[in-house]
């Protein structure tokens, strides 16, 4: 196995992997759907060219390139699609959608065709088969559909805030560098020699992406990244690094050297002893910047906790633990609600902005605080099950009007004893995953308080009321 065969089946694994998370993380979203559709057609290419290239014979390889854009022909309609239905634009101009479905139907017939790919090129790497009339219409196809995909992400981009914005540039960084360091892969189909480094494209594409859904929840997906995981990927990655030094050996050296599977099994255990220690230094390095927020995080959550336990009374509590978390998020407002459970009204206990917000029990962001325990956050609204939540548009509304960015429902074990409302970041950065979580800790914390200081004040209360008797 050569390092040209090893490159584009690398690619595929980390594409695949990337495409089955994804699909499985919600199989009932439509645009998760369609990514991981696309993902799988990616690994027709990258997976086609690993047999391509390890073909023994010159129909073989001819056999396994048709089978490669098989991908390559699904790829632009796929992606364009996906972008339509994110962005909720898939119910305009659909007659572009379906023109694609049926073009990309009418390639993936010709493509069989000796009119599309005939023959080969061979090179100092491998084989590749030659361009066709229809080849260069295709590439006209892919090029139109990859344009609007990315016009489209584009235009998103400057009509979105917050973190749908950055979701977004994600997105399109993903696709810009994967067509840069990817599409000169069909130069060697018009006789052109370069070396496959391009069909690495689909580690950088998995990369990029995986870290958009670790950092900003791309595609509503949650998860989070501990020191263990990425240490463990990282350990992967460079021993694959390291496996690919002596497939180089015995692929270039074997006859000077007589480099033997036992021999290359010394060099690696060589290599390993050698440059264990830089890597292990390089590894806690790479790993704590990843995950450098994480004591920071911590300390926050220590912090907010000490504070809480000094207060004895109602008024300090709200004012201190408002003041630490606009702090701690460098936010531009803070408002508590709390509880009436008398009227069942939710008024206003707290407030850095001046205002005086009252909700009544039938308003939405009450029915969505008693019924959830997860904050909410404005921005990503419109992307919620509209079945599991009461009238998100008048919500949405309310939030955008007062400025809020999230919403965070205090819980006792029994009942809502009331509901913060964070104002955005001063910065108008979205809230990224680590900040979420460090938030519903400090929510379970202050629901602790809050519960402890409400029991307190009313046993004072009855206290003195029954010295007056």
């Amino acid at each position: 196995m050569t390092i040209p065969q090893i490159l584009p089946l690398i690619s595929a694994l980390f594409v695949l992997s990337l495409g089955i998370f994804v699909v499985t993380k919600n199989i009932r979203s439509k645009s998760n759907i369609l990514f991981g559709f696309f993902c799988f057609g990616l690994d027709f290419w990258l997976f086609g060219t690993f047999l391509m290239l390890s073909s023994q014979n010159e129909n073989s390889a001819i056999f396994w390139d048709r089978f490669i854009y098989i991908g390559g022909i699904l790829s632009p309609i796929l992606v364009y699609h996906f972008g339509r239905v994110f962005l909720e634009k898939e119910k305009k101009q659909r007659w572009i959608l379906w023109l694609g479905y049926i073009l990309t139907i009418a390639f993936l017939v010709a493509s069989r065709t000796n009119y599309f790919v005939a023959d080969l090129y061979s090179y100092s790497w491998g084989v590749h088969t030659k361009a066709q009339i229809l080849h260069h219409i295709f590439l006209v196809y892919f090029s139109v559909y990859i344009v609007m995909f990315l016009k489209d992400i584009y235009i998103g981009i400057h009509k979105s805030t917050g973190i749908r914005k950055i979701q977004l540039r994600y997105i399109f960084v993903a696709l810009v560098v994967m067509i840069i360091i990817g599409s000169p892969a069909y130069l060697p189909a018009y006789g052109i020699s370069i070396y496959p480094i391009t069909y690495l494209s689909g580690v950088v594409f998995a990369g990029i992406v995986v870290f958009a859904i670790t950092r900003y929840r791309l595609m509503n997906i949650r998860i989070f990244i501990s020191k263990s995981i990425t240490y463990s990927i990282l350990i992967v990655v460079i021993l694959g690094i390291a496996a690919l030094f002596v497939f180089f050996l015995e692929q270039n050296f074997d006859e000077i050297l007589n480099v033997s599977f036992v021999v290359s099994s010394i060099i690696l255990a060589i290599f390993i002893a050698l440059v264990f220690y830089p890597l292990k230094k390089l590894l806690l390095a790479i790993t704590n910047k990843v995950i450098a927020g994480k004591s920071e995080n911590q300390m926050q959550i220590i912090e907010f906790r000490k504070s809480l336990s000094k207060e004895k009374n109602l008024v300090d509590l709200l004012a201190d633990a408002s003041q630490k978390i606009m702090t701690d998020f460098k936010i531009d407002s803070v408002v508590f609600l709390l509880t009436d459970f008398v009227s069942g009204k939710f008024t206003t206990a707290f407030s850095t902005n001046q205002r005086n917000n009252e909700l009544n029990e039938n308003h939405p962001i009450v029915v969505y605080s008693k019924d959830k325990i997860d904050p909410l956050i404005t921005d990503e609204i419109p992307y919620q099950n509209q079945d599991e939540i009461h009238d998100l548009k008048e919500m949405e509304k309310y939030l955008l009007r007062e400025e809020i960015a999230l919403v965070m429902p205090i819980h006792s074990t029994e009942r809502l004893l009331g509901i913060f409302l964070l104002g955005y970041k001063k910065s108008k950065e979205a809230f990224n995953l680590e900040e979420i979580k460090v938030l519903e800790s400090l929510q379970r914390d202050f629901a602790f308080a809050l519960a402890s200081v409400i029991l307190y004040e009313q046993a004072v209360a009855r206290a003195r009321k029954l010295a007056t008797k």
